[in-house]
């Protein structure tokens, strides 16, 4: 699994939970289990995918130039969907 944690940690601490229900013998109350993420190593990892793609002649798996063009994308639409955002910076 991968997690970006936003660097300004303005949305609160960064959490998993996961809920294990066994309907027939938990009266109600499932088992639950949070995991707190406190490190972000997603940029690590996806480095080291890019090298080892780069030193195994394979092909890239994400971040390729197609990712950003979509991204790009996607962002300017959210940006028109903003009317006076838009008129005020003529999109």
């Amino acid at each position: 699994m991968k997690l970006i944690l936003s660097g300004t940690k303005s949305y609160g601490a960064e959490t998993m939970t996961v809920t294990y229900a066994d309907p027939d013998n938990d009266n109600g109350s499932p088992r639950e289990q949070t995991t707190r993420y406190n490190q972000d190593f997603s940029w690590q990892v996806e480095i080291d995918s890019f090298v080892q793609d780069i030193i195994l002649n394979r092909p890239i798996k994400s971040g390729c130039s197609d990712d950003a063009l979509k991204t790009m994308e996607l962002v300017y639409k959210i940006y028109q969907s903003d009317l006076e955002w838009a008129k005020k910076y003529n999109i």
